[in-house]
């Protein structure tokens, strides 16, 4: 019988422990940064225009705009993801909307909300992309349970910003094309 209660004490103080960290650190933090090939205007452009998402984050199954402009703090989106097989929607809102500067979303998907705030630098005629992510559980169970998973997080969003480095460095801009359709046009004539 003491084997028991010695074993009951010991579950139930994980448990205090545990419930303990969300308690202490409700939210999980954490950084990513990347430098593109291509100047600032381009860059902000590129990263911002919702046709090209599923290009650098391959989950992302469709967008809708719910409210307003996609490009306007307030604006409202959905997006459908796919996680594992099982479709997922999340509640996007444009926080803030700073033309080649900042922008600033929070996210609502089940139990995780999240807040991405990307930075955009010029770099000569390169751009530093630096984002600032913060994740909240939607209650105390998940804000003690994502404590666990910070390095998974700040893996996930790191390998967007390098999905997108690819996708960037080897999109051709419009005004490229437009003056190798020009060059061309003049070789043959």
């Amino acid at each position: 019988m003491k084997v028991l209660k010695y074993v009951l004490i010991a579950i139930l103080l994980l448990v205090a422990a545990f419930f303990l960290v969300g308690i202490i650190n409700p939210k999980v933090e954490y950084n990513a940064s990347i430098e593109i090939n291509k100047p600032l205007e381009e860059t902000f452009e590129l990263f911002n225009n919702i046709d090209h998402l599923q290009a650098w984050i391959p989950e992302v199954k469709s967008v809708e705009v719910m409210e307003g402009e996609p490009h306007e703090a307030g604006a409202k989106l959905r997006m459908t993801v796919e996680s594992e097989g099982n479709a997922v929607v999340l509640n996007e809102t444009v926080l803030e909307y700073v033309p080649n500067q900042k922008v600033v979303l929070d996210f609502e998907a089940g139990a995780m909300l999240k807040t991405n705030s990307v930075q955009f630098t010029a770099k000569g005629d390169q751009t530093i992309i630096e984002g600032s992510y913060v994740c909240r559980g939607s209650n105390m169970f998940y804000r003690s349970m994502f404590r666990f998973f910070k390095g998974t997080f700040q893996t996930i969003d790191q390998g967007y910003l390098n999905n997108f480095k690819k996708f960037a460095d080897n999109h051709i801009s419009e005004q490229s094309n437009e003056m190798s359709v020009d060059t061309t046009k003049s070789l043959i004539q």
